[in-house]
Formats: C-alpha cells, sequence, structure tokens
C-alpha cells in the first residue's frame, strides 16, 4: 500500500486533496487485486481513477495556463501520455486481452509518487510565488 507521507505534500491544498484522493484509489484498486475481487469490482474502480486523474490533470492545467506556468506543454505531456496508457489499459481490460495486476499496480504507484514528488512539487512552487492566480483555478 502506499501511504500519504510528508514528501507528497506540496503545500496547495486543492493539488494536495486531489493527491490523496489518486493514492487512496491506488490503495483501494491494489487492495482490490490482493484480495482477487472480480473483475467487475476492480474495472469499476480502474474507471473511478482514471476519472479522477482525468479531473486532477484538468484542474493543474488550468491552474498552469492561467499562471503563465513556462513548463505547461512538457507537464501536460506528461499527463497526456498517462491518461493514453490509461485508456489503452482499459481497453485491453474491456476486452479481455489485459487486467489489473500487481505491476500495473506498482506502476501506478511509481507514476503518482514520482510525478507528485517532481513535476508538481515544481508546479506547487510556482504557484506559491503568485497567491492570487493558484487561488483562481
Amino acid at each position: 500500500m502506499a501511504s500519504w507521507s510528508a514528501d507528497l505534500e506540496l503545500g496547495n491544498p486543492s493539488m494536495d486533496d486531489d493527491h490523496k484522493q489518486l493514492v487512496m484509489l491506488v490503495n483501494e484498486l491494489e487492495y482490490s487485486v490482493d484480495h482477487r475481487r472480480s473483475s467487475d469490482v476492480i474495472r469499476a474502480q480502474f474507471e473511478d481513477l482514471m476519472t479522477v486523474a482525468d479531473r486532477h490533470f484538468c484542474h493543474e492545467e488550468r491552474m498552469m495556463r492561467q499562471a503563465g506556468y513556462p513548463d505547461f506543454r512538457g507537464h501536460k505531456k506528461l499527463h497526456d501520455d498517462l491518461t493514453r496508457d490509461l485508456h489503452t489499459l482499459m481497453r485491453q481490460i474491456a476486452s479481455g486481452e489485459g487486467e489489473v495486476s500487481h505491476t500495473t499496480i506498482e506502476w501506478l504507484k511509481g507514476w503518482v509518487g514520482g510525478h507528485i514528488r517532481g513535476e508538481d512539487r515544481k508546479l506547487a512552487k510556482f504557484l506559491a510565488e503568485r497567491p492570487l492566480l493558484s487561488r483562481i483555478a
């Protein structure tokens, strides 16, 4: 299980709340895989994770645009790449050609944690230097 820790805290309440939710959803998915819950349950949890990730990415991208974040394109590309990969996996799951495995869970935990500690930390620092803009989004 991934746990929320101080190194994931960015000091931006809206980003931190979204990130906590993403960590929780990955943990729920991991629990379901570990306990061999039905494929319908796992698929529904994976869809929930995708929905929350999509919403979160839209929120971050809106903040980046409004604040004039200089690495908007690079950061958005990382979001787009993950979204594409999640949708590809969802199609594979729906067709019976793929599944959410322990490898998938480890990949998700690594991506979420790494992205928060790296790219999102840079964004949060940039937004903190522009407090009025960071509250608009």
